[in-house]
């Protein structure tokens, strides 16, 4: 009896002394974004919630240019996402094409303030084609199909930009776009430290929901990323886990970004793409996991576990057949920049790029 009514007494003390769970805010960011009806743009601010309970009903106050307006959040999961007031652009802060204005974003007990150089967005001109571009991709021509896409948003998408990089989404799947932006601009500094070069002074990552070939492709300064309607969908869902594996200054997608860094160079394909895998890898972007191949190194010889009889025609597989394992070689030449780095620093890797 002694026992049951210590039990109830310490049941009844824990529910009086018990903290009710609340979100952990982060304010990570102010960006520029665009869409059909705010061609001239508008401010946004990048907020996290670090707790596994979902914040609801919050404020953000962002000021600038002495004009001050309230941002209304109404759910954010565990993860970051963008918020903006849909009745705000820049002329709303008097504020004019390259002009630079210190912004303020509060909430609850956080402030962030940064400065802000403001880019309105023109709409003159051409404008993208993403069904002739993934129709390009598909014949595959992917060097020839960089022209169809610019960095104007089609009256279905949006863009978010910090600085000179920039995210392009479908409306639909406007929650990625944060995250893909957070992304270059974390992998760019990672690749340009490991590297020791600078960063690329422009880069561009659109996404195009996709019936045909899903995957990334990098051209010059602009990374397209290819998916279904569906799977898209599944990476907004899986966005806690994603902003997990970038969050402490990580990198989800060094590969594509390696190859905007090393994008024209006399080094054969194969051996361009085993870099941008070689980068995959924790030591040298801070990506989520070690490079997925084990490299064997035996008297001054490399190899890596995986062995077959594919032909050197086949190594580059420009045409995505699923029957031609060109992935082995991405690794085996992969394993060609572990070898160097291994035998002769990481500065030669340096050296190699640089030149």
């Amino acid at each position: 009896m002694a026992g049951k009514i210590l039990l109830f007494v310490l049941i009844v003390l824990a529910s009086a002394f018990r903290v009710e769970a609340q979100p952990d805010f982060e304010l990570r960011n102010i960006i520029l974004r665009y869409d059909g009806t705010h061609e001239l743009g508008t401010f946004a601010v990048v907020v996290c919630n670090h707790a596994i309970i979902p914040a609801r009903d919050f404020e953000i106050n962002l000021e600038a240019n002495d004009t001050t307006i309230t941002i209304v959040g109404e759910r954010l999961n565990q993860g970051c996402m963008h918020f903006f007031d849909a009745e705000s652009s820049f002329d709303v802060f008097g504020l004019q094409d390259g002009q630079t204005v210190t912004v303020t974003a509060t909430l609850q007990d956080q402030t962030l303030q940064q400065d802000i150089v403001v880019d309105t967005l023109s709409h003159q001109g051409e404008r993208s084609n993403p069904d002739m571009y993934e129709a390009c991709m598909q014949s595959g021509s992917h060097a020839d199909c960089y022209h169809l896409m610019f960095d104007t948003p089609t009256p279905d998408e949006i863009k978010v930009q910090s600085g000179s990089y920039f995210v392009i989404t479908p409306i639909d799947h406007e929650r990625l776009a944060a995250f893909y932006l957070f992304d270059l601009l974390q992998c760019s500094q990672n690749i340009s430290e490991y590297f020791a070069v600078d960063a690329p002074p422009v880069i561009m990552r659109r996404l195009i929901i996709s019936d045909g070939y899903s995957g990334s492709y990098a051209a010059v300064d602009d990374i397209t990323t290819l998916n279904t309607d569906a799977g898209f969908r599944s990476m907004g869902a899986n966005l806690p886990n994603w902003w997990n594996q970038i969050n402490n200054g990580g990198c989800g997608d060094p590969h594509e970004t390696t190859h905007i860094f090393v994008s024209e160079t006399v080094l054969p394909g194969w051996l361009n793409e085993g870099l941008a895998t070689f980068m995959e890898d924790t030591s040298r972007t801070n990506h989520h996991s070690p490079i997925p191949v084990r490299c064997l190194f035996d008297e001054n010889k490399f190899a890596t576990e995986y062995a077959g009889e594919v032909t050197f025609t086949n190594l580059m597989n420009d045409q995505f057949d699923p029957t031609v394992p060109s992935i082995y070689y991405y690794f085996s030449a992969a394993c060609f920049w572990v070898y160097l780095e291994d035998q002769y620093g990481q500065e030669t890797i340096q050296q190699i790029v640089q030149r």
